[in-house]
This record gives C-alpha cells, structure tokens and sequence, in this order.
C-alpha cells in the first residue's frame, strides 16, 4: 500500500545513458606536389574509341569492349518531325503574340502621350488666359483707382452753385466721356 509520504514508482522511465566521451577524429591526409617531377611522364587524358589512335590507348587494359554507336536517327521517336514542327509552330505563335502585344503597347503609349501633350497645351491655354484676365483685372482696378478721384471732383464741381459755367461744362464733358468709355 502506498502512503502519502512515500515516492510513485514508475517502473517504465529508463535512467539516462551515461555520457560518451568525445572523440576527435583525425584524418591522415598525404600532401601531394604541386606539379609533376621532370622527369616523370604525365599521361595522356582518356580518348574515345572513336578518337583514340588505333593500339595508343594507355587504358586498354581497364577499357570495357566497345560498343557499337548507334545512328542518331535510329534513336528518335517516329514522330519527332511533328513534335519538332509542333514546337516549332509554338514559339512562331509566342513570338506572334509577343510582337502584337508590343505594338498594342506602343500604340497604346503613343496615344497616352499625345492625349497627354494635348492635356498640357489647354493647361497652358488656360493659365496663359487666366493671367491675360488677371493682368487686364489689375489694370482696371488702377485705372479706376485713378479715375475715383477724379469723377468725384467733377461731381461736386458740378453741384457746387458756386463754380464758373465755363468749369462746370468742362466737369461735364469730362464725365460723359468717362461713362461714354464704359
């Protein structure tokens, strides 16, 4: 019977394994020279049979017997001249598709530019107007900033009873050609 104060047991927990020691490995690596003596031949690389000189071939001995090599045509699936022909039809249609989608976006940029040079032109139709009104604006208002001055003083010329005839047709002359102008 278990009690309180007495540890669970449980039998399926292993102990930890106790520690491998460390190794270190070592590799016995020969320095080789870094070119040959003079003295010793180097050989030739391995040819093929079909461009090895007959009897020269310094593997002979490792060398597996030759095998015939086959014909390229005798190789390729009866129907590589369709595959080829069909391949060939793809890229000519890719090709197609790529050239009229670069003409469809040359057109398609010559007329943003001219759409935007015609944008640019009534921009610059409207400012040049713009200006032209706000200069002929500011012309006016000075030229009628000076001729305030001079109307009221003919106004009050003329409803002054004390003014010469002579002063008073000069103020109203004045005046019409002021409202004449208008």
């Amino acid at each position: 019977m278990r009690t309180e104060d007495t540890p669970v047991i449980d039998r399926n927990i292993k102990p930890d394994p106790p520690p491998v020691p460390h190794f270190e490995r070592t590799y016995d690596i020969p320095s080789y020279p870094s070119a040959p003596d003079p003295g010793e031949a180097i050989p030739s690389p391995p040819q093929t049979p079909s461009t090895a000189p007959v009897g020269q071939h310094h593997l002979t001995s490792y060398a597996t017997p030759a095998t015939p090599i086959a014909n390229t045509t005798d190789q390729l699936p009866p129907n590589t001249g369709a595959m080829v022909q069909t391949l060939v039809s793809a890229c000519m249609r890719l090709l197609q598709a790529q050239a009229d989608d670069s003409k469809m976006r040359l057109e398609y940029l010559r007329r943003r530019e001219e759409r935007e040079e015609a944008d640019s032109r009534t921009r610059m139709e409207m400012e040049k107007k713009r200006q032209e009104r706000e200069v002929a604006d500011s012309e006016r208002l000075l030229q009628n900033a000076k001729m305030k001055p001079k109307s009221e003083l003919a106004t009050e010329l003329l409803s002054n009873p004390n003014v010469d005839s002579s002063v008073k047709a000069a103020a109203s002359d004045y005046l019409k050609k002021l409202f004449a102008n208008d």
